[in-house]
């Protein structure tokens, strides 16, 4: 079985996927990672709804505009913050909840994030590929599909399977970038050092169409925003 660090120098997002379904063995040990991954306090502000049938992934995958992985991946895993089963619990063991805020979902991501990295990690290691689905930019929609209940939040989706491709990896930050030490970042050492290297091909693309003015995450930030209000959140 290959190391830990072998899955992780060799991972690639998959988008062409075989049809091959996920034995149930595997699509628990899947899920194991995931679960075992740490937390904030150990309280898991997360759901992970596995999604299996193929009418709803390709609701899915139209709701996140026309991914047509989404669908065609035999697992997709929707990372749900979801606060409403702890308040719930709450309820039932004679505590009074509060309101689910800002700070609940920033917590709720950084534990989605670990999580849904676990899960993909241990997916690798068993030979399936994976990519990663960014449902908060379609937040709204993919509610409705999953019929989310109030105070959950669609955050990231992980779609999984054989993968039927297998492209070259993709370069990041210089490690000199990204790593500072015993020193805060500098911005501008950083700056010259991505637009320096390989990496600026890809920043520089991806910059203009996420970073720039009105651009892709001040949109996203708006739709969270709305998301989170009609799903009962305090933000």
């Amino acid at each position: 079985m290959a190391s830990c660090r072998d899955v992780i120098a060799r991972h690639v997002s998959i988008r062409r996927f075989k049809p091959d379904p996920i034995p149930e063995d595997d699509l628990r040990e899947i899920l194991w990672a995931a679960q075992r991954a740490p937390s904030a306090w150990g309280l898991q502000p997360f759901s992970v709804v596995v999604v299996r049938d193929e009418g709803t992934r390709a609701r899915l995958a139209e709701a996140v505009g026309g991914q047509r992985y989404v669908a065609e991946a035999p697992v997709f895993l929707a990372f749900v913050a979801d606060y409403g089963k702890l308040l719930e619990a709450m309820r039932m063991a004679g505590l009074e909840p509060g309101e689910v805020t800002l700070g609940h979902l920033v917590i709720s991501l950084v534990d989605i994030g670990i999580a849904s990295a676990w899960a993909t990690i241990r997916a690798e290691e068993l030979g399936y590929g994976t990519v990663y689905i960014a449902l908060y930019s379609s937040c709204r929609r993919v509610a409705e599909v999953l019929s989310l209940p109030p105070r959950t939040l669609p955050v990231v989706g992980l779609a999984i399977g054989k993968p039927a491709e297998q492209p070259a990896t993709r370069p990041r930050q210089p490690l000199e970038a990204l790593a500072w030490m015993d020193t805060a970042p500098d911005a501008k050492r950083a700056a010259e050092l991505i637009i320096g290297s390989e990496f600026n091909q890809k920043f520089s693309r991806a910059a203009r169409l996420t970073l720039a003015p009105g651009a892709y995450y001040e949109k996203v930030g708006a739709e969270i925003m709305e998301c989170a209000k009609r799903l009962g959140w305090r933000i």
